[in-house]
């Protein structure tokens, strides 16, 4: 059988263009091939926009497998079954962590981080905000729908700060609009990259349990 993957057209280092400009890299385009390659299934990638887009193909039935969603592994074990609110009430959920983040919250050069901050958070980021506030009480966030809009929103000083991967400000150094920009501090906790798998095959969830770990 073939299974459908949605992951975001740029989401660094999880999926992003090559420098070609036609093919794809990162994180999850390389653990898929090794899915393959290991188990026999595969995959058909479809490339989305943003979060949002992917999140409405994995509730219509499109898609099987949402790539690049950030879990907390203070909440999530390897492959867990969560209940996650959606447009049409609750569903389950299995997630299965592909790779280890670091997260950082990105500003402009100089921003105090013991002060009260309004801080961006990315959609694909939203099963921790819970988290987030927990650990900084004093700080409000804000969903916003991709890693531009949050980075816009620095830029144009609605929000303090944005949390990013670490590595996010690797790629941002490239463009002279975001070279006023910097990792300020990382953010408290152990995160990883996870595919949800909204599907009641459980062969699927154990296969890619045990080839991921």
């Amino acid at each position: 059988r073939r299974y459908k993957v949605a992951l975001l057209k740029e989401q660094y280092p999880i999926s992003y263009p090559a420098s070609d400009g036609k093919s794809r890299k990162g994180i999850a385009v390389d653990i898929l091939k090794k899915l393959e390659y290991y188990s026999g299934i595969r995959f058909e990638i479809e490339y989305v926009d943003d979060y949002a887009q992917g999140l409405q193909l994995q509730e219509n039935g499109e898609v099987d497998i949402l790539g690049g969603n950030i879990v907390s592994k203070q909440d999530i074990n390897n492959v867990s079954e969560v209940l996650s609110n959606t447009n049409n009430g609750k569903r389950k959920e299995y997630i299965a962590e592909f790779y280890d983040m670091e997260m950082a919250f990105i500003g402009r050069k100089g921003t105090q981080m013991d002060n009260a901050l309004k801080g961006a958070v990315p959609p694909y980021m939203n099963k921790c905000i819970a988290e987030l506030q927990v650990m900084y009480p004093k700080y409000e966030f804000v969903i916003y729908d991709s890693d531009d809009k949050c980075l816009e929103a620095i830029l144009n000083k609605q929000v303090d700060a944005a949390v990013q991967s670490d590595l996010k400000i690797n790629e941002l150094t490239i463009y002279d609009k975001y070279k006023e920009l910097q990792n300020l501090k990382f953010v408290q906790g152990n995160y990883s990259a996870a595919f949800t798998i909204c599907t009641e095959e459980p062969v699927l969830v154990n296969i890619m349990n045990k080839t991921l770990n």
